[in-house]
C-alpha cells in the first residue's frame, strides 16, 4: 500500500540504529486522548522503541499534539499522515515503515500500564516459536474510570490457538498484543477490506495463529477505554466483518463445515447476547433462533432465548 500525505521528522534527529520495538499508533480524531496514549509509551521501563503514530484523516488537532512530542523527544517518535482510509489501512502504514523487530499496538484512546513493553519482551523472546504474546486489559471508562478487567478462560489463550481464536473462545487485547514483524512478512498485513467494519485485528491474530505460538501473560499491561459510539460498539457493523471472517476461513460447502457451524452459532449467540443487553428482545430471539440452528444443544442459548421471548412478550405484549 502506497503511503499519501505528508510526515514530518527533523533529519538531525533521524534514528541511527534501528529500535527493538515500533510502537504503531493509529489515531481518528483522538486528540482528546491522545497525550495519555503517548505519555504510557514515554513511561516504560523498556526504552527501546520508536513510536509511530499515523494521523487517520483527522480534523482535530492531533498534528499539534504529535509535533510536540517530537520536539520534546526527537528521533523516537515519527509520524504520518493519510485521508480516512480506516484503522487497518492506518495500521499497515506504519507496520510498512516499522524498523523494530517486534510490533506494539496501541490505539490512541487507549493507554499502557508502565511494565507493558519490558514483560511482553520477556515472553517473546523465551522461545523462537512464539509469534504473538498478549494479556489482560483493564476497562476505563471515557473520563477514565475503572471498570474491570474481564476474566478470561486462560486455556484457550496459549498455545496453537487458531482454532479458539476463530471461534471466539480466546479474546486477544489489542493494546497489549506484541507480535514478531516477521509475522506479518509470513502472513500478510491487517486485511483493508475491514477496516471500516471491524474484526480486523482478530482476522489477523487468526493467520498468525496458523503459523506461530501464541502466549498469554496472565497480568493487566493495557487500558481499554469503552466509548460510546465506538466501532466495537456497532453491532451490525461487528456482525457484518465477523460473517466475513467465517466465510474467509470457512467458506458455505467449503471442506469445514463443522468449524463453520460453531463460529456461526458462536456469533449469532453473541449477537443475541448484545440485543438482549440492549433491551431489544425481538432482535435477540431471532439472533438466538439463528444460533441455535447451527448448534440446537446449546443449553445456554436455548435459556436465553427463552428469556427474550419472555420478556419481548411482557413488555408488548408479542414478540
Amino acid at each position: 500500500m502506497a503511503l499519501s500525505g505528508r510526515r514530518f521528522q527533523n533529519d538531525k534527529t533521524r534514528l541511527r540504529m534501528k529500535p527493538i520495538v515500533s510502537v504503531i499508533i493509529p489515531s481518528y480524531n483522538c486528540a482528546k486522548y491522545l497525550p495519555e496514549a503517548l505519555d504510557s509509551v514515554v513511561a516504560q521501563t523498556y526504552q527501546d522503541y520508536e513510536v509511530i503514530i499515523i494521523n487517520n484523516g483527522s480534523s482535530d488537532n492531533t498534528e499539534q499534539i504529535v509535533q510536540s512530542y517530537i520536539q520534546r523527544f526527537g528521533p523516537r517518535f515519527r509520524y504520518i499522515y493519510q485521508e480516512n482510509s480506516g484503522v487497518s489501512c492506518a495500521r499497515n502504514a506504519g507496520i510498512q515503515t516499522a524498523q523494530g523487530k517486534y510490533l506494539a499496538m496501541l490505539d490512541a484512546d487507549d493507554k499502557w500500564y508502565p511494565h507493558r513493553l519490558a514483560e511482553g519482551i520477556k515472553v517473546i523472546e523465551s522461545a523462537e516459536d512464539i509469534g504473538l504474546v498478549h494479556a489482560r486489559s483493564m476497562r476505563i471508562t471515557e473520563t477514565g474510570e475503572q471498570i474491570g478487567s474481564v476474566q478470561r478462560d486462560t486455556r484457550y489463550l496459549t498455545g496453537w490457538i487458531f482454532e479458539h481464536v476463530f471461534l471466539r473462545r480466546a479474546n486477544i487485547s489489542c493494546p497489549t498484543v506484541l507480535l514478531k514483524k516477521e509475522c506479518c512478512d509470513k502472513v500478510d498485513l491487517f486485511d483493508e477490506h475491514l477496516s471500516m467494519l471491524g474484526s480486523e485485528d482478530r482476522e489477523l491474530w487468526m493467520r498468525i495463529a496458523q503459523k506461530y505460538r501464541i502466549v498469554f501473560i496472565d497480568d493487566i499491561l493495557s487500558y481499554y477505554r469503552v466509548r460510546k459510539g465506538s466501532m466495537s460498539r456497532n453491532n451490525q457493523r461487528m456482525l457484518k466483518a465477523q460473517l466475513y471472517v467465517v466465510d474467509k476461513y470457512c467458506p458455505e460447502n467449503g471442506l469445514n463445515q463443522r468449524l463453520r457451524h460453531q463460529a456461526l452459532a458462536q456469533i449469532y449467540r453473541n449477537a443475541g447476547d448484545d440485543f438482549l443487553l440492549d433491551k431489544d428482545f425481538r432482535q435477540a430471539s431471532e439472533f438466538y433462533k439463528k444460533s441455535l440452528s447451527f448448534n440446537p444443544l446449546s443449553f445456554w442459548t436455548r435459556v436465553n432465548y427463552m428469556k427474550s421471548v419472555w420478556k419481548g412478550y411482557c413488555s408488548c405484549g408479542q414478540i
